[in-house]
Formats: structure tokens, C-alpha cells, sequence
């Protein structure tokens, strides 16, 4: 039996002891054994449950990180489950639960590879999935391998904001540890996130400031005396602009290479396959979504380059000039090419 909270225009009742036992209620779930991680899919997953596919990559990353089980855990449905939950029905999951029993490997088939085996393995491709990603090709990112890869590089994410900063030398330690190769007077100010770390080069007096985030799925090669300010992203992974694709796992990086003397501003974002010539300075909060000649300021999203750096020779002045008036006669050329298009558009539309 409800009892009402107040009186009058406007109230409203508690509900009785069974209603809240029943809102009580959790499902639960046994210790989940790993199962083998797979591309997403869009089979049902009974609302309030958790993918066994999720579970793998954080039980990897929390026996990594603690060498303890991942603890059970129940998670109440939330959003759409509870919505499908209220109508008996089964909540959709774009992971897929590995059929009815947990552990039980699938088949998966990726875009334009051929058909894979039950562990992820393409069988028209010998090469392992690590090697697949660096070559630019399509991988698979949940290849046991890189699981564990990305999860030793967060351990030592974790050791690098928990050193203490007095210490240099240990802090230089884990940098080194970190990364794959490192120059002299390698400076990184936690926190700092990477995919890999193992696949960045670093050259002489580098410094990176604050919330730095360096996905490099494929090679990152940063010169000497680079500058990284506070929340600057280097993106070398990409995923296929086709949904279709993303859904069924396919994913590639490119290499990004940063030139000697490059400072790159805040809160800057750097794509896939981007270079930065040497010298030149990327304004704060700037998409670079293109290579950037050396010698240049570019800002911008995308960013464009919009003067010379100062202090250049006459020579290099007039080289630098020459890139930023090539560039905004290329964003001169797109914008008429647009309005035409638009223009094509409107008349067939008529």
C-alpha cells in the first residue's frame, strides 16, 4: 500500500515495501570466465548485463594493473535497458555476448580481408594484427596482443602521475620505459595517456605539458626541442568514414611525424598521416588536419598556415610567404568549388 508524502494539489506517494523490494532487485551475474574478444555486432544482450567482450578488455587491463580477478560486478540497466527491461524484452547491445555461453569463441568476418578464424586471425593475411597496424593496413584492436600492449602502457601511465615530481630519475625512468626511443632532457608532465607508448620516438629537450594524449597505433616520430602545450592529442589511428566497416572491427592508422623546433599550441589536435615541417608553431586549439610546411604559423580548423615564424632569413621568409599564399589560393579554390556545387544542387533542385 503506497502511503502519500503530502497533502493537497501536487502530491505524490511512496511506494510500499513491495514496490521498493521489487526496485531493489539487481540482476547478477556468476564470475565471468575471459571470453575471446571479438569486433562489435549488433545481437541483443539482456538488459543489465555486461558484454562479455567489454568484460575481456577490462578484465585484461584490471589483472594487468592489480594481478587480482576482476571482481563481479552488477551493473543495473540503464537508459534503453531499462526501457526494454520494462517491456520484457531484450535490450540491444552493439557488442555481441558470444552467444549463450560465455567464453564460446565466434566466427568474424572483417571488410576486405577475407574470412577470419575463431581467434581474429585472417587467413589470407599471415601477418599478426600488431604488424597489420603499423603497415597502415586494416587490424583488429582487440587482438590479445595489443589488448595486453594497451594495458601494460596504462599501468605505466598510472606510475608516471603517481612518481613523485622531485624525482627525476625515476620519472625519466618510466618516460624511457614508456616510450620507444627517447632523446636527452625528455620532460612529461603527468598526467599523459598513450595507446602504446612503444611506437613513439622522441628526440633531444622534449616537453610535453599537461592532459597530453598520444594515440600511436602507428608510428609518432617527434624531432628535438618540440613543445607540447597543455591537452594537445595526437591522433595516428583513424577508422573508416563507411559504418558498416567500423561496425564490423575494421580499423588503421597512419604515421604522424613532428619536425624539429615545432611547437604545437593547447588544446591542438593533430590527425592521422600529418606531418609538421621543422620551426613551425600550430596556434592553440588548431585541427591539423593536413601536412604543415616548415617555417609557418598555421592556425585553425582545419588549420591553414598564415604567416612565417619570425626571425627567418630572407630566403626562408620568401619560401615560408610563398606556402601561405599556395594555401589560401587552395581555400580560395575549395570555397568556389563549393558554391558552384551548391549552386548545380539548388538548379536540380528546381
Amino acid at each position: 500500500m503506497a502511503v502519500p508524502i503530502s497533502s493537497g494539489r501536487g502530491a505524490r506517494e511512496t511506494p510500499g515495501l513491495e514496490a521498493v523490494q521489487r526496485a531493489s532487485a539487481r540482476p547478477t551475474r556468476p564470475r565471468a570466465t575471459r571470453c575471446l574478444p571479438h569486433p562489435p555486432c549488433t545481437r541483443p544482450l539482456p538488459a543489465g548485463t555486461f558484454c562479455p567482450y567489454a568484460l575481456s578488455l577490462l578484465d585484461a587491463v584490471w589483472s594487468v594493473s592489480f594481478a587480482v580477478p576482476l571482481p563481479c560486478l552488477v551493473v543495473p540497466p540503464v537508459g534503453a535497458a531499462s526501457r526494454a527491461a520494462a517491456a520484457g524484452r531484450a535490450a540491444p547491445c552493439r557488442l555481441d555476448r558470444c552467444g549463450q555461453t560465455v567464453g564460446r569463441p565466434r566466427r568474424v568476418t572483417m571488410p576486405d580481408t577475407g574470412v577470419a578464424d575463431t581467434n581474429g586471425a585472417v587467413a589470407t593475411d599471415s601477418r599478426s594484427h600488431k604488424e597489420r597496424m603499423l603497415a597502415g593496413d586494416n587490424y583488429w584492436c582487440a587482438d590479445p596482443e595489443l589488448v595486453r600492449m594497451r594495458a601494460e602502457a596504462m599501468v605505466l601511465c598510472r606510475e608516471l602521475a603517481d612518481a613523485d615530481p622531485h624525482d627525476a630519475a625515476l620519472n625519466q625512468s618510466i618516460v624511457g620505459r614508456l616510450f620507444g626511443k627517447v632523446g636527452h632532457t625528455c620532460i612529461v608532465t603527468p598526467p599523459l595517456r598513450v595507446d602504446y607508448g612503444s611506437f613513439v620516438t622522441i628526440g633531444d629537450n622534449f616537453y610535453c605539458n599537461f592532459d597530453c594524449i598520444i594515440l600511436d597505433c602507428a608510428p609518432v616520430t617527434i624531432g628535438d626541442n618540440v613543445l607540447l602545450g597543455p591537452g594537445v592529442q595526437l591522433y595516428a589511428a583513424t577508422h573508416p568514414t563507411n559504418p558498416s566497416h567500423r561496425d564490423a572491427g575494421k580499423e588503421f592508422a597512419f604515421p604522424i611525424v613532428i619536425g624539429d623546433g615545432v611547437w604545437v599550441g593547447g588544446r591542438s589536435i593533430v590527425n592521422s598521416g600529418v606531418t609538421i615541417g621543422a620551426h613551425s608553431v600550430i596556434g592553440s586549439g588548431s585541427v591539423v588536419t593536413r601536412d604543415v610546411p616548415p617555417n609557418v604559423v598555421a592556425v585553425g580548423s582545419p588549420a591553414v598556415p598564415i604567416k612565417p615564424v619570425d626571425g627567418l632569413s630572407d630566403a626562408d621568409a620568401a619560401a615560408a610567404w610563398s606556402e601561405v599564399w599556395a594555401a589560401r589560393k587552395r581555400k580560395l579554390e575549395k570555397e568556389r568549388r563549393d558554391a558552384e556545387a551548391m549552386e548545380q544542387w539548388e538548379k536540380q533542385q528546381a
